[in-house]
């Protein structure tokens, strides 16, 4: 049976000479696939390829990429691509939610699959996390970060198969007809998700798409579009609960590109003086209507600031307020 050891090269220099010297002395540094951890002391970016020689030499190109000085390659001789694509969301997912480094990665095309002896693969994954804390590339154990908020509500989650559908197709449509203002429904049950998808698109909405990823991704054709339609989003998301909206600002405080700015309670966006162009609302079915409320006059304050009638709902509030709306509701 082949050998599934995962080894950690040593680090390198990442610069102008890296490409050159990873092709000449690495077993993995062309027609293989591997893994990549590019650092600085404040910021990283993971990274998987077939050909690290080329893949490093396009990073050099990338203005943030400059400012990352250490490079190390992730791979065995066992290595597949399934293996790599596996890996790096690993890495990317945890690494996110240790918060040692600030990752630069976007969250496009992260999406769960199957491979031939994949758990036997992942039992080495830990090994490959133990080795990254004895090279001081993260803090803490995996148990601790599968166990915290930025772990869980990550937007580096990888997608299952319907969530990813599911948001391919809300992309597709943007691009499509971002021109005229629509609304999106996603039902589902409690605990297949939702909070998770809209997470996880408010992130790819807000992030430039990787030069490095495959243009044949319907996804990523997509983004792409609608980039050039629209060089930034005003996107933010509305959550009734205050106190998942404060793990939520917090874990957004952490991730590139996103801030605890960009989530709302419905009030706060009546009473916003930006008009947006999308709003992801969590847990919809939870938006309030003025009847059987018992404080009910910053409510009719709320109407009044938006032109609204007495019979005002929350959900109006956004619709007046956003351009585009996903609605993340459970129907039952």
């Amino acid at each position: 049976m082949p050998n599934k050891t995962i080894s950690i090269s040593a680090p390198l220099n990442f610069d102008k000479t890296t490409p050159s010297i990873v092709q000449l002395s690495s077993p993995f540094g062309s027609d293989w696939p591997v893994v990549y951890i590019i650092n600085n002391d404040q910021e990283a970016y993971v990274g998987e390829t077939i050909d690290a020689s080329a893949r490093l030499s396009q990073h050099l190109d990338n203005p943030d990429r400059k400012r990352l000085h250490t490079v190390r390659l992730i791979s065995g001789r066992s290595f597949n691509k399934s293996v790599a694509l596996d890996l790096e969301a690993f890495l990317i997912s945890h690494m996110a939610a240790d918060n040692k480094f600030r990752l630069q990665n976007g969250n496009a095309g992260q999406q769960k699959h199957n491979y031939y002896q994949r758990s036997e693969y992942e039992s080495h994954f830990e090994k490959v996390w133990q080795d990254l804390q004895c090279q001081r590339l993260a803090n803490k154990n995996l148990r601790e970060i599968e166990n915290s908020n930025l772990f869980k509500y990550s937007p580096y989650k990888s997608l299952t198969q319907d969530q990813y559908t599911t948001i391919a197709n809300i992309v597709q449509s943007f691009a499509n007809n971002f021109q005229q203002d629509s609304i999106f429904f996603v039902n589902g049950a409690p605990g297949t998700g939702k909070t998770i998808l809209g997470i996880y698109l408010l992130k790819l909405l807000s992030s430039k798409v990787d030069e490095g990823i495959s243009d044949s991704d319907n996804l990523i054709q997509n983004l792409q579009r609608l980039q050039h339609q629209v060089s930034r989003l005003k996107i933010g998301m509305v959550i009734s609960m205050s106190n998942l909206r404060n793990i939520v600002q917090e874990v957004f405080s952490t991730i590139d590109g996103l801030n605890s700015n960009m989530v709302y309670s419905p009030s706060q966006i009546a009473h916003s003086q930006a008009t947006f162009d999308l709003l992801i609302v969590d847990e919809a079915h939870r938006l309030r209507r003025r009847k059987n409320l018992a404080q009910y006059s910053s409510h009719d304050k709320a109407n009044r600031i938006l032109g609204l009638g007495d019979e005002g709902t929350e959900l109006d509030w956004i619709l007046k307020k956003s351009k585009h709306c996903v609605l993340l509701y459970d129907q039952d």
